[in-house]
């Protein structure tokens, strides 16, 4: 067995002129193959779905293989993605992590203004 961790993609909200309100999960599953995983993790998505029936998933699974009989999964990478940007690195972290962050207490959530080097 293998220990894969899925990621899927979930909007919990249309907002007027923002887009929406997106979460990004990552699950642990163990399973012989990758596509065990992706059934796996399907059926864990449709029984977060009907707890939360405005959700919507987004696009495909993405899995990620962890490795072999890994008892201890403590300090493992469980999720790796390269992204690709013409900006810099400030403005890159500041759109995609602090514009987009949401806490559940926030009225507007896009406005957030935070300095970056």
């Amino acid at each position: 067995m293998t220990w894969f961790a899925v990621r899927a993609l979930y909007q919990h909200e249309a907002l007027p002129d923002h887009g929406g309100i997106y979460e990004e999960q990552i699950v642990l599953v163990d399973a012989p193959d990758a596509e065990t995983a992706f059934r796996l993790a399907e059926k864990k998505s449709s029984e977060y779905l009907q707890l939360n029936p405005a959700f919507k998933k987004v696009g495909e699974f993405g899995a990620y293989g962890l490795g072999h009989n890994r008892d201890d999964l403590d300090g493992a990478e469980i999720w790796s993605l390269l992204l690709q940007s013409d900006l810099p690195a400030g403005e890159f972290y500041r759109q995609r992590y602090v514009d987009a962050a949401y806490g559940p207490d926030d009225e507007t959530p896009f406005t957030k203004d935070c300095e970056h080097n």
